[in-house]
């Protein structure tokens, strides 16, 4: 970095556009508002409307109807993480963790009681609790 807070890299070269234009002339017009801003103004302002809102959603959900709900809860939430997903990270932090148990406490425990303990949790990953 140079005392500009530069990167040495990038000194000298300049953004493809003009000062004060757009990087994307073609993007969200100024004063667009958005579906997200623009519900949770309403619902801040209406508060009562967020009772009946969640009323309707459970009633058509009940009727089978829940795809629109869970397009609007992951585009205010952001999407769930896939169980695919999930699963590989639990398992890679299960085997950090034992990888650090085998290194760090198995030796203060002894042969026979590490062996036990990793009988133990070998056991608890196999019933998937």
């Amino acid at each position: 970095m140079t005392s500009k807070g530069t990167d040495k890299r990038t000194a000298g070269l300049r953004a493809p556009w003009k000062p004060g234009q757009s990087g994307n002339p073609k993007g969200k017009k100024k004063g667009t508002v958005s579906l997200v801003a623009a519900l949770k103004r309403r619902l801040r302002e209406h508060p009562e409307e967020v009772e009946q809102l969640v009323a309707t959603w459970v009633k058509q959900s009940k009727g089978g109807s829940a795809e629109h709900l869970r397009r609007l809860v992951e585009y205010i939430d952001g999407k769930v993480p896939d169980e695919k997903i999930v699963r590989v990270q639990i398992e890679h932090q299960v085997r950090v963790l034992l990888a650090r148990f085998e290194l760090e406490v198995a030796p203060l425990l002894g042969p026979d009681k590490a062996k036990e303990v990793m009988g133990r949790v070998a056991g608890y990953l196999e019933s998937g609790e």
